[in-house]
Parts: C-alpha cells; sequence; structure tokens
C-alpha cells in the first residue's frame, strides 16, 4: 500500500514538473514575442517619422522653389502684404543676379558670425504656419505632445555664378532650428538640397531701341528713339518696312553716322513669324511663357493701366496681357533697379506721360502724346506696325534688358543636383 502511494506521489510531482517547465517555455515565448512586436512597433514608429521628416524636407524644397517664383510681397509671416515696406521671397533671400557676380544669399549678423537668411514653416493641427524674417533666425515654437514637423530652408551660393543651392532640413517634433540629426530617441531628421538655374523672362533682348515687322510711321511726331550703346550695333530703328517720319530724332554712337541708326526694309524680319519672333526674344511660345509661375497675367476687358501699375509696384516684373492693353499717363511702370516686360497678344496703346523701364513686346504698338514725360528705357517690339505721334524718347538700355535677362524668370532644379544626407 506504501508502495503504491509513493508511485502516485512521484506520478504527481512529475507532472507538476513537466507542467511548470511547459508553462515557463510559454511564458518565454510569450515575452520573447511581446518583445519581437516592441522592437518592430519602435522600428516602425521610427521609419515613420524618418518618412514624415524626409517628406517634410521634401515639401521644403518645393515651397520655397514655389516661393522664389512668386513675385508677392510678403510679410514675416511668409503671407502676402500690402505694407510699402514688403518684398517678395526672392527680394528676402537673394540679390544681384543681374549683376556678373550672379545670385548672392542674403545674410545676418549672429553675434558677429554671418549667416544665410533662413525661412521655416511647421505643421499644427489647423495645417501650416512658416516665419520669414527679415533679418535674424526663424521664430518656430516648439511643438509638444503630437508628432509633428518642421521644416526650415536657406539659399546658398552655387558652384556657378547663375545657380543657387538650396538646402532644406526637417524634424519631426520640430523645434526653432531642425538639426542635421535627431535631436532625441522620438525625434528624426532629414536635409536635401538641390541646384537651381534661372529660366530667364526674357532669353534675348532686341539689338535695336524699336525693332517692327512692318512699318514705323510716327506721322512727323518728334519721336526720338535713341540707341548710343556702341556694342549693340548702334540701330535705333530696325523695320521689316518703311520708316516713316520727318521728325524722328535719332541717336547713334558717338563717331557713328546718323543713317546707319535706321535699317529699313529688312525682308528677313518682314518674313519672320511672329511665333518665331516671340520665342527669340523669350525662349518659347506665347502660351508657354505666361503660364510660367513667375508671369502675372492680366485680362484687361476694360482699361487697366493703374491695375498694370499696381502689380509693377508690388513688385511683378513679368506682366502679360491677354488683348489688347492701353497705358494712359501719368503712370511709372518699372525702375532702373526693377524693370519689367509688359507683353501683349493684341495692340499696346501708350497716350500721355507714360514712364516705363523695361521691354515693351506686343502685335502692334500705338504711341501717341506724352510731350514732357513719355519714355520708355530699355527696347521695344511690334510684330506688325509701330505708329502714333507720340513727342517721347524711346532709348535703348543694355543695362535695363541684362537686369531682366538675368535677374527674372522661374527658377527651376538642376537635372542630377538633388541630393539626400
Amino acid at each position: 500500500m506504501n508502495q503504491e502511494r509513493l508511485l502516485r506521489w512521484q506520478r504527481g510531482v512529475a507532472t507538476l514538473v513537466v507542467t511548470a517547465l511547459l508553462a515557463f517555455a510559454m511564458l518565454l515565448v510569450a515575452v520573447l514575442a511581446h518583445r519581437n512586436v516592441a522592437v518592430e512597433a519602435g522600428a516602425s514608429a521610427a521609419q515613420y517619422r524618418s518618412t514624415q521628416a524626409f517628406e517634410a524636407a521634401d515639401a521644403g524644397i518645393g515651397w520655397a522653389i514655389a516661393k522664389l517664383n512668386d513675385n508677392t510681397n510678403i510679410g514675416t509671416d511668409c503671407l502676402p502684404d500690402s505694407d510699402a515696406s514688403a518684398v517678395s521671397f526672392r527680394a528676402h533671400h537673394l540679390h544681384g543676379g543681374a549683376s556678373p557676380g550672379g545670385w548672392v544669399p542674403t545674410t545676418w549678423d549672429d553675434a558677429g558670425m554671418m549667416r544665410s537668411l533662413q525661412a521655416a514653416c511647421w505643421h499644427t493641427d489647423t495645417g501650416w504656419a512658416c516665419s520669414c524674417p527679415s533679418s535674424g533666425a526663424p521664430v518656430v515654437p516648439r511643438l509638444g505632445g503630437t508628432v509633428s514637423a518642421a521644416f526650415n530652408v536657406e539659399l546658398a551660393a552655387g558652384p556657378r555664378p547663375d545657380l543657387v543651392r538650396i538646402v532644406a532640413t526637417a524634424c519631426t517634433s520640430g523645434s526653432s532650428v531642425c538639426p542635421a540629426s535627431a535631436g532625441s530617441a522620438n525625434d528624426a531628421s532629414s536635409r536635401i538640397e538641390t541646384l537651381l538655374a534661372l529660366m530667364p523672362g526674357l532669353r534675348a533682348g532686341p539689338a535695336a531701341a524699336l525693332t517692327a515687322g512692318g512699318d514705323v510711321d510716327s506721322s512727323g511726331a518728334p519721336l526720338g528713339i535713341h540707341n548710343e550703346d556702341a556694342a549693340s550695333g548702334g540701330v535705333a530703328v530696325h523695320a521689316g518696312g518703311r520708316v516713316i517720319g520727318t521728325g524722328l530724332r535719332p541717336t547713334a554712337p558717338a563717331g557713328s553716322a546718323l543713317d546707319n541708326s535706321i535699317a529699313s526694309a529688312d525682308p528677313d524680319l518682314a518674313s519672320a513669324d511672329p511665333g518665331t519672333l516671340f520665342a527669340r526674344h523669350f525662349g518659347m511660345d506665347k502660351g508657354a511663357w505666361m503660364a510660367q509661375p513667375a508671369v502675372t497675367r492680366i485680362d484687361c476687358a476694360a482699361a487697366c493701366a493703374r491695375e498694370v501699375a499696381a502689380l509693377a509696384a508690388r513688385g511683378s516684373q513679368l506682366l502679360a496681357i491677354a488683348g489688347d492693353l492701353s497705358l494712359d499717363g501719368p503712370i511709372a511702370l518699372g525702375t532702373a533697379e526693377r524693370p519689367v516686360v509688359v507683353m501683349a497678344t493684341g495692340t499696346i496703346r501708350i497716350n500721355g506721360a507714360v514712364a516705363l523701364h523695361g521691354f515693351v513686346y506686343a502685335s502692334a504698338i500705338d504711341w501717341r502724346g506724352g510731350a514732357g514725360g513719355a519714355s520708355i528705357q530699355g527696347a521695344a517690339v511690334a510684330e506688325r506696325d509701330f505708329t502714333g505721334s507720340a513727342e517721347g524718347d524711346l532709348a535703348y538700355d543694355a543695362a535695363t534688358l541684362q537686369r531682366l535677362m538675368r535677374g527674372t524668370g522661374n527658377f527651376v532644379p538642376v537635372s542630377g543636383s538633388w541630393k539626400d544626407f
């Protein structure tokens, strides 16, 4: 009997041991499984934050390019601002594009160290908010709690004077400055850079002060047409047809004959297709040029000279008018430092004291009146005829055309220059 009890006790102990071992094994499997789940969850969260930071940096590049190609004057919040002292994002961050030295990023003095001016944006529950200071570092609030993203962008000199380097650094759980590497165990960051080149608003200026595919008829008015720039050839009037106007006051380079300043009856110019003539100066057709972000398109159902002048005053340098345009003075369009391109698919009619710095291009040009105040400093092109009885002055200005060719247009990424770190 005692032997039988001993055997039952031994079997119970064995069962208990086996059960304990099985329970321990199951616990070990559960612990390992939970550990794997925790590791994968952590890796997934890290990947999520890393992807969020990368996408924010990529968005920063796109946002900055869009801002560079937007002529709207902005405030410190990067939103449109009508204040007289406001300037565009491009004017904030770049200068010198029209000079041979190329584009130079704007800098500010940070306790004796010159730093490139930056802009920053951060994401909140209600959307994105941005900071575009005119000096100093952007002010970005600390984003706590939920996973949020922020990016800052800065412009730097490129490997060539005509190129600009743009760098975007982004981070999650954003702070005032997104670091080049993660700032904490829960943060992620990303840095992207690319080179930008300017696709100019004016590809090539004309060689003459006034170019017309047809006739030039000033109706005997004392219109002054001047080209004293020997490097351009010194041609004041270049016409495909006749040049009519006994009162014309041409000016040629010093030492050159006045007869050489007027070139008429040019068969190549007379037979030139308007589309070809436009592409010769702008590098593309009219539709493509007018669709560019940096071009401000105006539909003038009625007289809109004041609207055109207001847009130029707010920083728009490339103005496209669908149809005809009437410019009645007194108004001023552009300045020597910020000239404008005024392009109309129809006829541009100028009347009175209209002072314009820049380049005028139209299907036809009619210029009347303007004694004692009408002028165009730059150049003008009419696909067909130039007519009128103006008493103003049209002067070829190589420096103005250079500013338009080197300082206006759209920034586009340079193929193969994109890098992420």
